[in-house]
């Protein structure tokens, strides 16, 4: 899970499907960003880091507890 691009998007008031449209992106795409399914291009990461102004090493971290249950 991204919980830092979770928080931030809650924080700003932003659903996926809002997300989405912003950045010229699917509600599912932005979805399975979040829960760290998938990554987003680099050309779709520089966007987000646009709409968010968070660097991407920040927003796209994925947290530990993402890591471990992938592990087992």
């Amino acid at each position: 899970m991204r919980h830092n691009f979770r928080e931030s998007r809650q924080l700003r008031g932003l659903t996926l499907a809002t997300v989405g449209k912003d950045v010229g992106s699917s509600k599912q795409m932005i979805c399975d960003i979040e829960h760290g399914r998938r990554s987003p291009s680099w050309s779709l990461q520089q966007r987000l880091v646009m709409l968010f102004g968070i660097p991407a090493e920040t927003l796209l971290a994925i947290t530990e507890d993402h890591i471990s249950k992938t592990m087992t």
